[in-house]
């Protein structure tokens, strides 16, 4: 208890203290951010690592249920229990069980440059 009783003295065992304790925190905290930059590098690597690993597969398919989207080199479907939407390199095909429904705030355009446009298996001219 002599060494609290100089004021000289209390301050320098209150200042060791305060930088003691500091430290400890600093300590803490360099782990800590070690510790986050370790989780990120790792992170990074991962990302690198799978990139695109769908670009490597011929064919990805997710079902969920009675629906199914499948890609592969062919095209592009989109199967429900009684819908299909393809897309293939050529050619865009929906085929439906139930209704088909169109909405367009603005215009609906039907152009076949080079082909002849069907409704109900007949042949209609859009252009006259």
């Amino acid at each position: 208890m002599k060494l609290l009783k100089s004021p000289q003295k209390t301050l320098i065992i209150f200042l060791t203290s305060i930088i003691i304790v500091s430290f400890f925190f600093i300590v803490r905290l360099e782990i800590k951010a070690a510790n986050l930059q370790t989780q990120w590098e790792k992170h990074q690597e991962s990302l690198k690592n799978n990139t695109d690993v769908l670009m490597q597969l011929e064919s990805f398919r997710r079902y969920v249920e009675k629906n199914l989207l499948k890609m592969d080199i062919n095209g592009i479907d989109l199967i429900s229990d009684k819908s299909w939407f393809n897309v293939s390199n050529n050619s865009i095909l929906i085929d439906s069980n139930g209704s088909l429904e169109i909405e367009a705030k603005g215009d609906i355009s039907i152009k076949s440059l080079n082909g002849d446009v069907n409704i109900n298996g007949k042949k209609v001219n859009l252009n006259e």
